[in-house]
Formats: structure tokens, C-alpha cells, sequence
């Protein structure tokens, strides 16, 4: 009997034991958490910082458009009194412990990426004049972005070294401190970046309806609509929930039977699923409608949402077989969508049936486009984000901010992006020109927060914020916008003449260019003269604790090797 008081008594004292070290865990974990909120609020803080001053440099860019010459993520070779040769920053040149090899940064400078389609084939200067004022007025940001990302290096006690800094804008120019060469030319597109496009739209609900019926064979049409919901999948993050319908003489979601948040892992899938989807069969745009709804109705059921926008992409090459046709599809469409879900209906090739998804928009209050084979697919498909980031530009959004989930930088270093919509808020109502964006390493989060699940709580910290908050949207003007939007995005078929539009007073929502501009012919600073060399030899550079034995994999370039590269090859020359 005394012995079983005795095992009771002591059961008690280890139960207590384990709810109070239970319960000091939790207090630990959220102090953790407070920690790790804090750091991300001074990153924020620092993206809201740069976003005001470039506005300010936007609002003057007029005055800034007479130095342009940039330096080029490929183009171009920097200027030896102040590079450094690094193998503690964001190095991509498979540096190695004590191997000696480092990235060469410019931290005194910036330099420009700009998808390959947006350049002339021949030159590699940039076309289209919009793209040319980006280039230029962005060119005084160099000191703003150095500043500010020194001075949080400075002020914080948990940034490691100044963060990678940047602006795109909506043309396509994007723009980095500090300066350095890229392993691949041409191929990045901020437009189509996460933390790009997460700024610009805020958390958003997105369905894609595909037409696979027999006739989306024809002319590389299925290829056509295949890319199109890529280039959408591959812009959504964290804070966005998604789903893509498929639909012939029926309508089924493909893989996941809800909408599903958009991490990297569910991305994957449904890109993978896409990637082995066929067509075939009759086309029933009424089902695809209704299959689109039951989704949005399912996932207010379930608060599987990111509760903010709601977008419906729908992509066809023809008309109705079976189902609804005509004004009763019209209907139906509009009077089923309770969920105030913006459609955006994308007319496929150049010889597509173009009236009927142009209804489908203009009845909805949508925006209709037609993607031509061949034609510019990230600008068409932009239109989607486009209208939630000119609905935003109200002084209630000033300090929106969102990350993305964490990503692997090109140097094999898991970090994430804090970013914020920059615009023109000397109009009425504010137009949007770009994002700004700031980089930090996971690993400085992960300090932050301490223990052993540190990953994890900068996970769940960043889905948390992607989706605190929903932009407010300017509904009062959101019929004139949809209209400029149509007038800018489309042909003159795109417009839907909507009652009042002529009434406006906006009829565009692209800011105007500065009168007068005198362009430089020659865009990119110190370029090579012959051909762009290799990526080590023009990027990379050998550094690190022992110089002499340094050697970059792969390469073989030792510094004596690589010194004689630059002296005897690469000639360059100074566009001023």
C-alpha cells in the first residue's frame, strides 16, 4: 500500500515535471517567434525605405534620363578599382571551403538583367522606349539601395552582411545592388518572379480553366495553353491558394480536388500533371464555369483560402459544343459568380474564336485577350496581376509588404524575398511601376528564432504574414481601371465599351513617357568588344585565405591565369 502511494506520488511529480517543461518550451517558442517577428519587421521596414526613395527618383525620372549607360549582367566587365573578390556573400561560383574561389561583386554599382526577347537580336540593346526610361532613371538607385542595406548591416544584430537589393519594373528591367555577372543571360524575367508578382497582386484565390477538346490540336494550341498556365503556376507563392480545371465535354480539377496552397511541393505536382495531360473530346465552357465555382464554394466551406482576391484564367481556341451557348452562357457565367471572382478570358492563336471569350469578359466585368501563336505569353498573362496591383495604389496600402516562400539562390543557399509595389502616386489614382525587393538568407532567419525546429518556425512565420493581410482595392474605380486595362493590355477588340467608361477620367493606366528623351545607341557599360566570355572567367575570381593556391572548379583559372585573361582578352570599352 505504501509503495503504490509512493508510485502515485511520484507519477505526479513527473507529470508536473513534463507540464512544466512543456510549458516552458511554449514560452520559449514564443519568445522565438516574437524574435524572429521583430527581425522581419526591420526587413520590412528597409523595403518600405527603398520603395519611397525610388519613388521619389520615379517622380523626377525626367530629369534623370541623361545617364543611362548601365552595366550589363553579361555584357559588360566591371571596373577593377572596386571589385571584390568574395567567397562570404551570395557567391555562385561553386566556391569550396578554403578553395579560394569567390564571386566578383561591385558594390560601388548596380547592373541590369532583361529577359533575351526584350533585346535586339542583333545589338542586345534594349527595345521599346518604356524599357530604355526604366534603364535610365533607375540608374540613380545605386546609392539608395548601398545606404540603406549598409545601414541595416550597421543598425541589425542578426544581418550577416548586407542584403541583395533590387527593383523590377513592369516592362521587365530589373535592377541589382551590388553589381554582378549572371551564369545565364537573358532569361531572367521579373515579371514572372514570385516576389514580383506577390507584391504586386497580394494573397489571391486562382483557378485556370484549360480547354482540352479535340480541336486545341490544331496549330500547337494545347502547347500554347500549357505554357500559358505555367508562366501563371510559376508567379503564385505561399500566400496564394490554386487549382486547374481541365475540361472537354466535362470539367475536372486536375490532381488535388480543392484549392491547395501554392508551395513549391503542390506547384510541382500539378506542373508534373499538366505536363501529362492529353486532349480530346467536345467543349462545354458551362462546366468549366460551374467546376470553377464549386471550388470557391468549397473552399469558403472549408477556409482552405488565401480570403483575399479571386481570379478565374480562363484559356479556350473556340466556342461551346455542348452545354450552355451564347447569351444563356453569358448569363449564366455572370449570375453564378457570387464570389466576386475576376475572370480573365484568353482567346488561343491567331485564328481563334475570339467573340465568344470576348463575351464571357465583357459580361462578367472581366478582361479579355487574344495570344497570338508566337506572341509575347508573359505579357499577355500579366494582366491577371496587373489589375489587383493598380486597385492597391491607395495611401491604405502604403506599408503592404509580403515574402515568398524560401527559395535556392543560384549559389545553392536556401533565403526568401521581402518585397513592396512601387508607384507613381503623382496620378490619379496611383499607377503601378514595379516592385522592390530585398534577399535574406534563411540562415539569418533561422538565428533569429534558435532551436531545433527552426526551419519550420520560419516557415510557418512566413505563410502567417503572405497571409495577414489583404490589400484594400478602390471598387468606386474599379470599372474605369478593368476598361484602361482592356485598352492597354489589348487590341482595340479587347475594349468592352462599358456603360460610363466613356466617363472616366483615366483612360490608361501606362504612366506617360517623358517628352524629349534622347536615348543613348549603345546602352551597356565597359562591354566586351568580341565575344561574352564563359561565366568563371568573366564572373568568378580567385580569393579566400591562401590567393596564390586558389583555383575555381572547373575552371582551372588560377589568379595569375585569370589576371592575363583580362589584360590580353577582354578588351572594353566606355560608353559615355
Amino acid at each position: 500500500m505504501k509503495r503504490a502511494r509512493m508510485r502515485k506520488r511520484f507519477s505526479a511529480i513527473v507529470l508536473n515535471s513534463i507540464a512544466t517543461l512543456a510549458l516552458q518550451l511554449a514560452i520559449i517558442s514564443n519568445a522565438s517567434v516574437s524574435n524572429l517577428r521583430i527581425f522581419m519587421n526591420e526587413m520590412e521596414s528597409m523595403a518600405l525605405s527603398v520603395s519611397q526613395e525610388v519613388e521619389k527618383i520615379y517622380a523626377d525620372r525626367c530629369n534623370r534620363l541623361s545617364s543611362c549607360v548601365s552595366f550589363h549582367e553579361c555584357k559588360s566587365t566591371f571596373r577593377e578599382a572596386t571589385t571584390e573578390c568574395r567567397t562570404d556573400y551570395v557567391a555562385d561560383c561553386k566556391d569550396v571551403e578554403n578553395s579560394g574561389c569567390g564571386k566578383t561583386y561591385d558594390f560601388f554599382q548596380t547592373n541590369v538583367r532583361i529577359p533575351s526577347q526584350l533585346l535586339n537580336t542583333q545589338t542586345s540593346q534594349p527595345e521599346g522606349a518604356h524599357l530604355k526610361e526604366d534603364i535610365c532613371y533607375s540608374n540613380s538607385m545605386t546609392e539608395t539601395f548601398k545606404n540603406t542595406a549598409e545601414n541595416l548591416e550597421k543598425t541589425s544584430d542578426r544581418i550577416l552582411q548586407p542584403p541583395q537589393t533590387f527593383f523590377g519594373t513592369s516592362n521587365g528591367m530589373f535592377r541589382i545592388w551590388p553589381a554582378q555577372h549572371s551564369e545565364v543571360c537573358g532569361i531572367m524575367d521579373t515579371r514572372i518572379r514570385p516576389w514580383f508578382v506577390a507584391a504586386s497582386s497580394g494573397p489571391k484565390d486562382v483557378v485556370i480553366l484549360i480547354d482540352k477538346s479535340g480541336s486545341m490540336s490544331e496549330l500547337n494550341r494545347w502547347n500554347l495553353a500549357v505554357n500559358a498556365a505555367k508562366s501563371v503556376i510559376n508567379t503564385l507563392t505561399i500566400g496564394d491558394h490554386f487549382n486547374v480545371v481541365l475540361f472537354s465535354g466535362t470539367a475536372e480539377t486536375l490532381v488535388f480536388p480543392t484549392l491547395m496552397r501554392a508551395t513549391a511541393e503542390n506547384k510541382e505536382t500539378v506542373l508534373r500533371a499538366l505536363e501529362e495531360s492529353s486532349y480530346g473530346g467536345w467543349t462545354n465552357f458551362e462546366a468549366a464555369f460551374d467546376k470553377a465555382y464549386d471550388l470557391f464554394q468549397s473552399s469558403k466551406t472549408t477556409e482552405i483560402s488565401s480570403n483575399c482576391h479571386r481570379a478565374v484564367l480562363f484559356l479556350s481556341d473556340g466556342e461551346p459544343t455542348i452545354g450552355k451557348t451564347g447569351t444563356g452562357l453569358y448569363t449564366h457565367i455572370a449570375e453564378k459568380n457570387i464570389f466576386n471572382a475576376t475572370i480573365f478570358s484568353y482567346a488561343l492563336g491567331v485564328n481563334a474564336d475570339t467573340a465568344t471569350s470576348k463575351e464571357i469578359a465583357c459580361t462578367s466585368g472581366g478582361i479579355y485577350a487574344n495570344i497570338p501563336d508566337g506572341g509575347d505569353l508573359i505579357q499577355q498573362m500579366s494582366s491577371y496581376y496587373k489589375l489587383y496591383a493598380i486597385l492597391q495604389g491607395g495611401a491604405e496600402n502604403m506599408n503592404f509588404t509580403t515574402w515568398v516562400e524560401p527559395y535556392l539562390y543560384s549559389s545553392g543557399v536556401m533565403g526568401t524575398t521581402v518585397s513592396t509595389p512601387v508607384f507613381d502616386r503623382s496620378s490619379n489614382p496611383p499607377l503601378w511601376i514595379g516592385v522592390v525587393g530585398v534577399d535574406f538568407t534563411v540562415s539569418e532567419l533561422e538565428e533569429a528564432v534558435g532551436g531545433t525546429d527552426r526551419y519550420q518556425a520560419v516557415l510557418n512565420e512566413l505563410v502567417a504574414i503572405s497571409t495577414a493581410t489583404c490589400p484594400k482595392t478602390n471598387l468606386e474605380e474599379q470599372a474605369c481601371l478593368i476598361e484602361a486595362l482592356r485598352r492597354d493590355d489589348s487590341s482595340e477588340g479587347g475594349i468592352c465599351g462599358s456603360p460610363g467608361s466613356s466617363s472616366c477620367s483615366f483612360q490608361t493606366v501606362t504612366p506617360l513617357l517623358c517628352s524629349g528623351a534622347n536615348f543613348p545607341s549603345m546602352f551597356w557599360e565597359n562591354a566586351f568588344v568580341y565575344n561574352t566570355p564563359d561565366y568563371i572567367s568573366r564572373g568568378c575570381c580567385v580569393g579566400g585565405p591562401d590567393t596564390n593556391l586558389g583555383v575555381c572548379p572547373s575552371s582551372g583559372i588560377t589568379l595569375t591565369g585569370l589576371l592575363g585573361l583580362t589584360s590580353a582578352i577582354i578588351v572594353a570599352l566606355v560608353f559615355a
